[in-house]
């Protein structure tokens, strides 16, 4: 039986990743590769942070309700994305 493996980016600020070194990811009952995912750098580390520093400016101002309802958005697309 083949089995596709995905190709995976990463989120930064926003914008999908999808360059740089691959790593494989393996099953844990076979070693079979069942994904790749692209290994961020120190750059995107950095970019990172800035972009979580600067949406911390915005996201205190904001109520606790909104935050709150944020937050349930982003853990219901989670939720649906889980067999990702």
């Amino acid at each position: 039986m083949t089995v596709s493996v995905s190709t995976q980016g990463f989120l930064v600020d926003g914008k999908w990743i999808e360059q740089g070194e691959l790593q494989e990811i393996r099953a844990p009952f076979d070693g079979s590769v069942i994904a790749q995912v692209y290994q961020g750098t120190r750059e995107h580390a950095q970019a990172a942070i800035t972009a979580a520093v600067k949406a911390f400016g915005t996201t205190r101002r904001l109520p606790a309700f909104e935050r709150q309802r944020v937050l349930r958005r982003v853990a219901q697309s989670i939720a649906e994305r889980k067999e990702e």
